[in-house]
């Protein structure tokens, strides 16, 4: 009885401690909630300004000048994103060591090298005055919730013991160049091609060369060339690319599987109301608190729009106002190129180009890191191309410069200036104008019934190559001559078809007089977009919110048939046997859902696959490395004997077939799914295998993780799917690394009739009611209403921003 009694003490007096703890936890978190309703003066506006936040913590902000909307935007996005925005800038400026300590010296470095915030600074010089203003009225905004909340800060800024620093124009600008080398990448494809034209010959190399089949989607095909280079033609190109020892190991390339995005616009000739409908889903990073922020700006007589944007920047990048909508996907054009240089063996700074030396510019970062009294001192050596990056990218053994349109001063904050405020198609080109990256695909509608689409941005053209490789720096052959001039960027308006639809496909065919790209996505959610519109009338905001979440896998249903064919004759475990059942089954009407086995033996079949073909060859570094790989082998598999080359194993005596690399793979894949879910096939459901967890950055250190993430959750969709749902392999569950993490349709008959969605929530503040209020909506793939009138926020949460001294 004592005995029991001591039980009964002890576990009282370990809940009041855990009582105690997690309210000293929960009253310490909420401690940076900043106010969402009431009145406050501040310094810095005209006139007042008022936030009105809707059911999801919405801010609509109503001002009476434009540098006033700008300031109270500045205000709202620190309410709720502070610790985001400070992060986000950190990372890109090469100031995370200074909070995180030296581990991060290195990743510091990598993006002092590249230059973002040089390239911000060259871009500030050339902002318009009415821009700056813009820029320097949200900076203002900013920093007034930073001075009002003083040590009220979110828990991630007490966890790590520092203030954030004021904002400035800079670090909106410098926020906007990351999102060009997230959008980018070719350059470690040049790496790639390099590196495997020393493994194997050009012949074999030109067999996994980026190639499109005519029958796949191309957004605009009336205009044409022929976008597939020849890759025999490298070894004359730049026989220099081939010196043994020119690259080493290079480090495995920063995923961007899965980045891209799909968008839409359907005329009225389409559609129940007369009027066009327009659909956007950018597939970008999950994360939390998410990519995007939603947000409405209203200035009478001036504007009245609402979107989503980066948190840092001012304005909206992606949405509608009272006139027109548009919507984004990314080109993926060929924009940045390597440049082998020859430096000077007298002096390391003075670099050969056309016979003579000359000086590249220096800089000495100094890279404080927390903990440590004096900094870390590193050099970046900059030529006439760009940075020398071989000192930040292992491997990597002779100076290699990096030229990207990027690093460009560039004012892609007056395009959408202007583009938030246009009323027509002139308006939004003139906008458009003064984009230059990343190059996206526009698509537009306006109430007046009319339909566009613009490939926009900066597009190298070159006096000589492709710029599929690196090339000699120092001869000047192979300089940068210019652009594709703005009035030959493809564009399409009001075609006959009565829709465009773009999924990061080839935008161009065979005569287009201009290079854009060698390499573009592969065409699944292109093709559904277009089997799914092509045919129908009368389409409805339901159906374009249907087609956003089409889990159709049409790339699956290709190759079902062709392994169930391959595995007729194979001699298969029962386990095996069941799994190529449950395959052929699900292959008749392929669709990625939770509940399904199909998609998990299917999508590791493919990956098994593409090692077990590649692998022997390439090693598995360099496949690691390997763009493009599933492309390829997608177009052999209608033709007869194509690729049978690479399905030989070089290390075994026999000749492999694809029916011997599919029996392995298959077999290999089995296991793996055995292993990871059980023995029974029939239980191998997708949703066990493809899970979605909304990762806070704190969550990576436990046990942190349980309180700043959320998920996992089960997940339909994959890569290749409308609904797109990108994932990692590297341990399972296999968890989604891209999505949509902000879904749009708007209605041009009644823009009232628009609706969206972001996931998982508005706020990054962890105690907020809006934290993750969104992420049921989007799992389940259903939208709320945007509240575009003032009339919709009855009701909402009101904060009004007062003028003071």
């Amino acid at each position: 009885m004592k005995k029991r009694r001591w039980l009964i003490y002890t576990l009282a007096a370990i809940g009041i401690i855990l009582v105690a703890a997690i309210g000293f936890a929960w009253r310490w978190t909420r401690v940076g909630l900043a106010p969402t309703s009431g009145k406050l003066v501040v310094a810095g506006l005209s006139k007042p300004a008022t936030i009105y936040r809707d059911k999801y913590g919405v801010p609509h902000i109503y001002a009476a000048t434009i540098n006033d909307a700008a300031f109270a935007q500045g205000y709202a996005e620190a309410q709720d994103r502070l610790w985001e925005m400070d992060l986000s800038r950190r990372g890109v400026e090469g100031k995370l060591a200074e909070i995180l300590g030296d581990k991060f010296v290195d990743q510091d470095y990598f993006v002092r090298t590249i230059g973002f915030t040089r390239a911000a600074e060259k871009s500030l010089a050339i902002v318009k005055p009415e821009t700056m203003d813009l820029l320097q009225s949200f900076s203002n905004g900013v920093n007034a919730y930073l001075q009002k909340t003083g040590d009220n800060l979110p828990p991630e800024f007490r966890l790590l013991k520092y203030r954030p620093e004021p904002w400035t124009p800079v670090d909106s600008l410098v926020i906007g160049k990351y999102m060009s080398w997230v959008l980018g990448g070719n350059w470690e494809g040049e790496v790639f091609r390099a590196s495997l034209l020393q493994k194997v010959d050009p012949r074999k190399a030109m067999e996994i060369s980026p190639s499109y089949k005519e029958d796949w989607p191309v957004i605009a095909r009336d205009w044409l060339r022929a976008d597939t280079p020849d890759i025999g033609r490298l070894l004359t190109m730049n026989p220099e690319a081939t010196i043994d020892g020119l690259l080493g190991q290079v480090a495995e390339p920063a995923d961007r599987s899965g980045l891209g995005s799909n968008n839409w616009v359907v005329s009225g000739a389409k559609t129940k109301s007369g009027k066009p409908l327009l659909a956007n889903d950018p597939h970008l990073g999950i994360q939390l608190p998410s990519i995007w922020w939603q947000v409405q700006l209203n200035v009478p007589g001036m504007e009245n729009v609402i979107g989503v944007v980066f948190p840092g920047v001012p304005g909206v990048i992606v949405g509608h106002n009272d006139h027109i909508a548009w919507g984004v996907t990314n080109v993926g054009p060929d924009v940045q190129d390597l440049y082998i240089e020859k430096p000077n063996p007298s002096d390391p700074y003075s670099f050969e180009f056309k016979g003579k030396w000359e000086k590249a510019t220096v800089y000495k970062e100094e890279i404080k890191v927390k903990g440590k009294a004096d900094p870390v001192v590193r050099e970046v050596v900059e030529t006439r191309h760009g940075p020398i990056i071989s000192k930040v990218v292992p491997g990597l053994k002779e100076p290699i410069a990096m030229r990207w349109t990027a690093l460009d001063a560039s004012d892609e904050f007056e395009a959408f200036y202007l583009i938030d405020r246009a009323k027509n198609w002139s308006d939004f080109k003139a906008g458009l104008s003064y984009f230059d990256a990343p190059a996206q695909n526009f698509v537009y509608a306006d109430v007046d019934g009319n339909i566009g689409y613009r490939a926009n941005g900066k597009v190298p053209i070159r006096a000589k190559g492709d710029g599929l490789v690196p090339v000699p720096g120092w001869t000047g052959e192979y300089e940068w001559t210019g652009y594709i001039p703005f009035d030959k960027l493809p564009e399409l308006y009001n075609p006959a078809q009565g829709f465009i639809a773009t999924a990061n496909n080839r935008v161009v065919g065979d005569d287009y007089p201009y290079f854009i790209s060698a390499e573009w996505a592969a065409p699944y959610r292109a093709m559904r977009i277009v089997q799914y519109l092509s045919p129908k009338t009368g389409l409805t905001v339901a159906d374009m919110q249907a087609l956003q979440t089409d889990k159709t896998d049409l790339q699956g249903g290709l190759w079902a048939p062709y392994i169930t064919k391959a595995l007729e004759s194979a001699k298969l475990t029962p386990e095996e046997a069941k799994a190529r059942d449950l395959l052929a089954a699900w292959g008749k009407n392929p669709v990625d859902t939770v509940d399904q086995v199909g998609p998990s033996v299917f999508q590791q079949f493919y990956r098994d696959f593409l090692h077990e073909t590649f692998a022997d060859e390439l090693g598995d570094d360099l496949f690691a490395k390997a763009p493009g790989l599933s492309i390829a082998v997608d177009t052999w598999l209608t033709q007869p004997g194509a690729g049978a080359d690479w399905y030989d194993d070089v290390k075994t005596p026999e000749k492999e077939t694809f029916d011997d690399i599919v029996r392995r793979a298959f077999s290999i894949s089995v296991g793996k799914l055995d292993k990871a879910l059980g023995p029974d096939p029939a239980k191998w459901t997708w949703g066990r295998l493809h899970q979605i967890t909304f990762a806070h950055a704190m969550g990576a250190v436990k046990p942190l993780d349980k309180l700043f993430n959320v998920g996992p959750f089960p997940m339909g969709g994959s890569g290749g799917t409308v609904m797109a749902a990108s994932y990692s392999t590297k341990k399972v569950p296999y968890l989604v690394t891209s999505a949509a993490p902000w879904r749009q349709v708007v209605d041009l008959s009644d823009l009232r009739h628009s609706y969206d969605v972001t996931t998982p929530g508005e706020s990054g503040e962890r105690f907020s009611k809006h934290y993750a209020d969104q992420a049921p909506l989007w799992l389940r793939g259903e939208y709320h209403l945007q509240a575009f009138d003032q009339a919709d926020l009855e009701g909402a949460q009101k904060f009004v921003l007062e003028p003071g001294k």
